[in-house]
């Protein structure tokens, strides 16, 4: 596996290696032992969980207070989805700041999540399955959204759906913008 550090201190680009033959693809998931040395060794996943999208639905921005956040390590296991990470620590230093990164099934490209980001993601084709390891259970009392109309996120929305093809729960759709300082 590659493991690299993006431009979001903490969020971990995990690449990999997909090997093929006549048969199809074979690639390791996940291997406790590859991230040792690396700053996620460690890391305890308690629960994990897997969401079906349609093309064009957006799941997001979502994250939980503390004690509660819950850092993830996101795959697409089918479809093809942008990842976004929004960076919603006031004192940090790229507050406010979003990266986004494409997972598909055949790129072997994985994202590590630091509890104290928001997560969210847009699904480009049907049945677009994202599977996610978190290191805590969900605590729904400290559930926090922010909207995904935040303009680092917005604009690559646009790249991909029209908003009349934008399928949003009511919850997000509601969601408030993050604050600006």
């Amino acid at each position: 596996m590659k493991i690299t550090e993006l431009s979001l201190p903490g969020v971990w680009l995990i690449e990999s290696k997909i090997y093929s033959d006549s048969r199809g693809t074979f690639m390791e998931a996940y291997n406790e032992r590859e991230l040792v040395g690396t700053p996620l060794e460690g890391v305890r996943f308690v629960q994990d969980n897997l969401s079906c999208s349609r093309r064009g639905t957006l799941r997001g921005m979502h994250t939980q207070r503390a004690p509660y956040g819950q850092s993830k390590l996101v795959r697409c296991l089918s479809g093809r989805l942008i990842d976004f990470v929004l960076d919603i620590i006031p004192e940090s230093p790229t507050y406010g700041q979003a990266i986004s990164v494409e997972l598909t099934p055949t790129n072997g490209r994985a994202l590590f999540i630091p509890s104290h980001y928001a997560h969210g993601f847009l699904s480009l084709e049907e049945e677009t399955r994202l599977y996610y390891k978190v290191d805590r259970f969900y605590h729904p009392e400290s559930e926090v959204g922010y909207s995904y109309r935040h303009p680092a996120i917005l604009r690559i929305v646009e790249e991909h759906i029209s908003p009349d093809e934008l399928i949003l729960s009511d919850k997000d759709a509601q969601s408030p913008l993050l604050p600006t300082i």
